[in-house]
């Protein structure tokens, strides 16, 4: 007896199924890998108060995924702050905070940061955040070197002095990056997604004329 192939052996309305998946998998976008949006070469250590510093940034071109948020770990051996660092972000247009969690001294250390996982949240293109982080008995970076992500456009900081995490102006500026940071990635494009529904959308046509 021949043996058929699996796209014999299917009904006509399954091969198209099984191709439009096919289809889907192949041309689906592998995300690129989280990165943070500040960068620090030369960090310098300092502490004269607990403050509420926040980063202020716009999202670029494309919507973003925060999938973990950073808090400055000076010497990169944990936090002297019982309970962790907290870190949040903050809406700049209503001050309101989107989602906020403690940095422990458990949490991975990358290039001056620890980074504590959240439940992934979208920054949207265009729109304004600040991202927080109270640095309560532990030190934070004054030099004036940094890096920002392209993804971004920082926009300065805003800080006061307090022990909880707090949106404030109290201090402005834009010569430096203080405590708080942010792992994000690209948001894929749909454009697979419709494709394939497109496909799918033709299959069901084509069934219903056949019937």
């Amino acid at each position: 007896m021949k043996k058929q192939s699996l796209a014999q052996s299917l009904p006509g309305p399954l091969v198209f199924i099984a191709l439009a998946i096919l289809l889907l998998a192949v041309s689906a976008p592998c995300p690129a890998a989280p990165t943070p949006v500040f960068g620090l070469p030369s960090p310098e250590s300092f502490r004269n108060s607990s403050w509420s510093f926040g980063e202020i940034f716009t999202v670029g071109a494309q919507d973003l995924t925060v999938t973990a948020l950073g808090a400055y770990d000076d010497s990169g051996d944990g936090f002297i702050t019982g309970g962790g660092i907290p870190v949040g972000i903050f809406k700049e247009s209503d001050a309101s905070l989107l989602v906020s969690t403690f940095v422990q001294s458990t949490d991975p250390f990358s290039a001056d940061y620890r980074y504590a996982s959240i439940t992934p949240i979208v920054l949207q293109s265009g729109e304004q955040y600040r991202v927080v982080a109270v640095n309560l008995d532990d030190l934070y970076n004054i030099d004036l070197n940094f890096t920002v992500n392209p993804l971004v456009a920082y926009n300065g900081y805003g800080y006061v002095e307090t022990t909880l995490l707090t949106f404030g102006n109290d201090f402005f500026g834009s010569e430096r990056v203080w405590m708080a940071n942010l792992n994000v990635e690209v948001v894929p494009e749909p454009s697979s997604l419709a494709l394939a529904a497109l496909g799918l959308l033709g299959i069901g046509c084509l069934w219903r004329k056949r019937a």
